[in-house]
């Protein structure tokens, strides 16, 4: 089984996944990861940054850009974008290790497929609740400075008294004291 992922270039953001159950070429899985993508999100895609693996089989509407690939590119902007090619790596890491993306127990082509696809759209919640998580902390922030509050930051060490942040060794956990 081989496993397409599409992905944005910037913020990791998961558009599109798809299970493919034969071991195919991965040049022939570009239209149809394109496809799923536009019908997904129902916008076209007009740069597409892929591996050496695609040579040979650009898509009609997206501009194909190669890994490695130093002709034809004169703005720095798409050579930043192909430098960050290598950001889709961590984010298959991240479905493998904390989506379970590594080990499938779902039976059959259809079970892989929703693997695949559950894998994903929890890829796709974790980031919205982590970005959540720090706007929250951000309008925390915001109103502690409004009231008057003292934000301390409490460090737990290894004997459970309180330390010192610089020589904690525990996490960081935030103690809001309110000053009136």
């Amino acid at each position: 089984m081989k496993v397409s992922i599409a992905a944005t270039n910037r913020g990791g953001f998961v558009l599109g996944g798809m299970a493919l159950a034969e071991n195919p070429y991965d040049g022939h899985t570009l239209k149809r990861a394109l496809a799923q993508v536009r019908v997904l999100t129902g916008q076209s895609i007009e740069e597409v940054f892929v591996d050496r693996g695609y040579r040979g089989h650009a898509e009609g509407e997206a501009s194909v850009y190669l890994s490695g690939q130093r002709r034809g590119i004169v703005a720095r902007r798409l050579r930043r974008c192909l430098r960050r090619r290598q950001a889709i790596e961590p984010v298959i890491d991240h479905l493998k290790s904390d989506g379970h993306l590594g080990r499938n127990w779902l039976k059959g082509v259809e079970g892989d497929r929703m693997n695949v696809l559950l894998c994903c759209a929890g890829h796709n919640l974790r980031l919205i609740l982590r970005r959540l998580r720090f706007f929250c902390l951000w309008i925390l922030g915001l109103g502690c400075s409004v009231c008057g509050a003292l934000v301390i930051m409490r460090c737990l060490g290894s004997t459970g008294r309180w330390e010192t942040p610089a020589y904690g060794h525990g996490g960081v956990q935030p103690l809001v004291l309110v000053i009136s």
